[in-house]
């Protein structure tokens, strides 16, 4: 997908330049870049969010204020397609007393990690931001698109050079190790997909189906082998540091009980049946 692809609220290719809004408002911003892990995982992975953090910068009171309209923080917005993983979700953060007097070291190098202060989350309404605070954003990457143990291991490899999958969501999401020099183990990573497949099977519920078992996915088709369908469902802040999402949030995946593989997925809640399209089965897809 697109990196970068949208400003915050609207769905559309604008935002300002940093040197643009800090030349009209008193404000500063420590960095504004791609957001890690913000994209989607699938065999197409989904475009990467951004994450800024800014503070006031010769304010005539002293504070800035902010309007904060945000969505997407404990369940995603941008859902993935045929067994793709949504995108990371969007955090609204005010850390207060971060600073001391205007001074934050590594200014241009530091992350929320990094960040230190009383955090103070929000998602709607009106706040004041002081000169010793910082307030932290990021929103969502796009959904991936198919089954993410199906991505070219040296497309994720390129994806971690440039920044945008970290070394452990590439093990955990994609099944590919990494080596020191950058590129990917090919034998640990087929025994690593191979063991994550045999665990989807292992951690789910198979699908009284009925007449829909004669139906294969297209793994088991070339193997000649009939398919069978299970759902399996985890809670989203387990399978990845990169989900900061609520404790309801839920990830509810649909996959081939004979061969692990995955046909789609669905963000839900705790509690909730997912509501998968029972007509792609039919179609054998």
């Amino acid at each position: 997908g697109i990196d970068f692809g949208g400003e915050i609220p609207n769905p559309i290719s604008r935002i300002a330049n940093v040197e643009t809004n800090e030349a009209m408002y008193p404000i500063r911003y420590l960095f504004r870049r791609r957001l890690r892990d913000s994209g989607g995982a699938g065999e197409f992975r989904g475009g990467a969010g951004g994450e800024y953090a800014m503070t006031p910068h010769d304010s005539p009171t002293g504070e800035v204020g902010f309007v904060v309209s945000g969505k997407s923080v404990d369940f995603p917005m941008s859902h993935g397609l045929s067994g793709g993983y949504p995108g990371a979700a969007a955090r609204y953060i005010i850390c207060r007393g971060a600073q001391d007097d205007g001074n934050v070291a590594g200014q241009t190098s530091i992350g929320l990690k990094e960040i230190s202060g009383t955090r103070e989350a929000s998602s709607f309404g009106v706040y004041h931001v002081g000169k010793n605070d910082i307030f932290y954003v990021n929103w969502t990457g796009g959904g991936g698109v198919r089954d993410p143990l199906e991505r070219d291991p040296s497309a994720v490899c390129r994806d971690v050079a440039e920044g945008v999958v970290s070394t452990e969501s590439a093990r955990n999401l994609y099944g590919v190790a990494i080596l020191p020099d950058g590129s990917s183990d090919l034998e640990r990573t087929q025994s690593l997909r191979h063991a994550m497949r045999a665990q989807r099977t292992e951690a789910a519920e198979p699908l009284p189906m009925g007449g829909h078992n004669r139906h294969t996915c297209a793994r088991c088709a070339a193997g000649h082998r009939p398919g069978r369908f299970a759902v399996r469902q985890r809670r989203l802040s387990a399978i990845d540091a990169s989900y900061t999402t609520g404790s309801g949030a839920m990830l509810a995946e649909l996959l081939c009980l004979q061969c692990g593989t995955l046909l789609d997925s669905e963000v839900t809640q705790a509690g909730v049946e997912p509501m998968f399209d029972a007509a792609q089965l039919e179609d054998g897809k």
